[in-house]
């Protein structure tokens, strides 16, 4: 009976993962909505004053059509709105758009459910092709090149956020490589999907309770479903525990992982999700301790359909202001961003990351268009991506398992774990340089003769990190003004002179094959 119960569960989480996420997102039970200095006055003081709608909450309601209540303020000066059911997007932006016309109102948008852009895979694969160069003993890989670049350097302690359904904290190959994360998702209203899964709502606890649906629970389009582990699986093609003879190796060998849980049953909350991006860059939110872990990598393994929405737009020009790279998953729906868009896919000031397959072609599930900044590994049935997960179907296990996922999620990953080296490397790269960096047509993997990439659509080619590594090194020094640089850490580097910068590069490990790989 346990052996039945377990391939039922393997077999509804193979349905579940070959449902493409994005499809999921048809329904929501929030608005943001931006109001005006003197009218947000009002707007908190009638929140503060009663639990009964105070007269903007009223007017909301009566603009809506629906009753609404006031959940919570955001950072960047909006606010989430509560409406008393989840309803399809398109009635959603039809509120929205009522609330707009409102006067003092400057815009208003439904919150909408992102979800991580996992796509299916088979059972685990032994090798770790997507980290091998393109041809090793005659077989074509088209991976990332890792052993060249951890002949340049295996990293340094350089932090990833990964915005995701948080992390297995006992997970042996994850160990020693985890910053204090936060817990972003907050508490659903009376009555609604309980998002969060824990029994709370923001907390400092960043760790991955499971985000299984049960078919009791199944709401807002949302199929049940086990546990994915998702954000685990990212964080190890990152930065899992490399050399330490078990488990698998991750990109950065010493990188660290900012753990910022945003994603729970039924994927997450764009509203949590903005506000997760600006703390992980050092940006103030309300309600939240400082971050003492500023990251200049942010993960977003995650979308939902439709065009670039303003507050997560607003969001990235944020923490792209503070140096930051955004490196998000292009979908796994197959279709044109350029026809049918995605968020952030096709936000502006992202680093888009489609997925390649072994032979160096676009994987049939990946996204493509002009919004495509580069490929990198995500996988295919048969050629699946190994990284860290739990055998849990609901629970955690602790059991440190190691396990297989594709999607354009994991080539978010290479490219986050490739940004992380590089900047370990070369730590006074502006932002603009290290996109440079990863995505330059001098430092990337030419896709093969006759790919279906040849006619575009798929970025300037493979994910490559040790040519990034040497784009990176060639580059000159930003200025002061340059905006994005670690603040004069290249009048630092002069100082150090040149013999110390030998003296480093001298003290690179040999070329090897990790021991911890499977």
């Amino acid at each position: 009976m346990t052996s039945l119960r377990f391939r039922l569960g393997l077999w509804l989480l193979l349905v579940a993962l070959a449902t493409p996420l994005h499809a999921q997102a048809e329904q929501t039970d929030r608005i943001i909505v931006r109001v005006a200095g003197s009218m947000r006055a009002a707007l908190l003081a009638d929140a503060a004053a009663s639990p009964q709608p105070g007269a903007r909450v009223a007017a909301f309601s009566a603009a809506a059509g629906h009753d609404v209540v006031w959940l919570r303020a955001m950072s960047g000066g909006a606010d989430v709105l509560g409406l008393p059911r989840p309803m399809p997007i398109a009635d959603v932006q039809a509120v929205a758009a009522a609330l707009a016309a409102l006067p003092g109102v400057v815009h208003a948008q439904p919150d909408r459910r992102m979800f991580p852009t996992l796509a299916p895979d088979d059972p685990r694969f032994a090798e770790q092709w997507n980290l091998q160069p393109v041809s090793t003993l005659g077989q074509v890989n088209y991976g990332i090149h890792a052993p060249a670049a951890w002949d340049i350097t295996t990293g340094g302690a350089v932090a990833v956020a990964v915005l995701d359904t948080g992390v297995l904290f006992a997970h042996a190959d994850l160990a020693g490589k985890l910053l204090p994360g936060y817990d972003f998702i907050s508490p659903d209203g009376p009555g609604v999907f309980q998002t969060a899964n824990d029994g709370d709502g923001r907390d400092p606890d960043a760790s991955d309770p499971g985000d299984w649906v049960s078919e009791e629970e199944a709401t807002l389009d949302c199929e049940a479903r086990p546990s994915s582990w998702h954000g685990s699986h990212v964080a190890g093609i990152v930065a899992a525990a490399t050399n330490n003879g078990v488990g698998v190796a991750g990109i950065n060998w010493a990188g660290t992982i900012l753990p910022l849980r945003v994603l729970g049953k039924c994927g997450g909350y764009t509203s949590d999700i903005v506000d997760a991006m600006r703390w992980a860059t050092g940006i103030a939110v309300g309600g939240v301790p400082a971050n003492p872990h500023p990251a200049r990598i942010i993960n977003l393994s995650l979308g939902t359909t439709g065009a670039c929405d303003l507050a997560t737009q607003e969001a990235i020009n944020d923490v792209n202001a503070r140096g930051a790279v955004v490196v998000v998953a292009a979908g796994n729906e197959g279709q044109d961003l350029s026809v049918a868009p995605s968020s952030p896919a096709t936000c502006s000031g992202v680093v888009t990351v489609a997925a390649s397959d072994r032979s160096g072609n676009r994987a049939a599930y990946s996204n493509y268009g002009a919004a495509v900044a580069v490929s990198a590994p995500g996988g295919t049935t048969g050629s699946a991506i190994l990284s860290t997960l739990d055998r849990g179907l609901t629970v955690p296990l602790e059991d440190s398992a190691i396990g297989t996922r594709i999607g354009t999620s994991m080539a978010t990953a290479h490219v986050s774990g490739a940004a992380s080296l590089v900047l370990s490397r070369s730590p006074a790269l502006t932002r603009e340089q290290l996109i440079a960096a990863l995505t330059g047509a001098g430092s990337v993997t030419a896709f093969p003769d006759g790919s279906n990439c040849a006619a575009g659509g798929c970025g300037t080619g493979i994910a490559n990190a040790p040519l990034a590594l040497g784009a990176a090194a060639a580059m000159p020094p930003a200025s002061s003004g340059g905006g994005g640089g670690a603040p004069g850490a290249w009048l630092v580097a002069l100082l150090l002179g040149y013999g110390a910068a030998r003296r480093l590069t001298a003290r690179r490990p040999p070329t090897a094959a990790p021991a911890s790989a499977p």
